[in-house]
């Protein structure tokens, strides 16, 4: 999780694209800044006669009056990027939980498969038990069909939660911004596949 959490803003393609909306911003910033000064022109122009004429000249252009506030366009720029800044901050904020939240859901599905996976060698035991007393006339059909009807509802109950830990993982790492790796987590030697 630690690991996670320090490397998710490298490779959120979310928080890269808030990151380069405050890069914009900031450029923005710069041009109405730039917006406010003159603006400077040299020229220069050599004739290859006999006469060797040549000239040489600086231009300068200032607009006195625009009817435009220029520093409200500056202090305008200024709050947009404030607001970019802000949305990076409570993006990787909402990220940091998601990833949190994912992270303790996969945890938690894996507990929760290890006790299910008892719980089913258990309920087959308790099956072939019933049948077995079924046989010998010592056990009901309806022993047998109960004990059935246990192991499908285990069975059931592990097809849910291996749902969710895909569904968990999926999500811890398309917030992380690794989805690509997803392949790589499910096709582990250990994996349990439920059919």
């Amino acid at each position: 999780l630690e690991s996670l959490l320090t490397s998710y803003s490298q490779k959120s393609s979310l928080v890269q694209k808030m990151q380069m909306d405050t890069q914009l911003a900031n450029v923005n910033i710069q041009a109405q800044e730039a917006a406010k000064k003159p603006s400077l022109f040299a020229f220069g122009e050599y004739a290859l006669d006999k006469n060797e004429n040549w000239i040489v000249g600086v231009m300068a252009k200032y607009n006195l009056f625009s009817g435009v506030d220029k520093n409200k366009n500056i202090h305008a720029a200024e709050l947009k990027r404030y607001a970019s800044e802000l949305m990076t901050e409570r993006t990787k904020q909402e990220i940091e939980a998601l990833l949190n939240k994912s992270y303790n859901e996969l945890n938690s599905a894996q507990q929760s498969h290890q006790l299910l996976q008892r719980n089913v060698n258990a309920a087959q035991e308790n099956l072939r038990i019933q049948e077995l007393s079924f046989r010998e006339g010592m056990g009901t059909a309806t022993q047998v069909i109960d004990a059935q009807n246990a192991l499908s509802a285990l069975k059931t109950e592990m097809a849910l939660n291996a749902y969710k830990y895909v569904m968990s993982l999926a999500t811890l790492l398309q917030s992380h911004g690794s989805i690509d790796e997803f392949k790589a987590y499910v096709n582990q030697p250990h994996t349990d596949y439920i059919r």
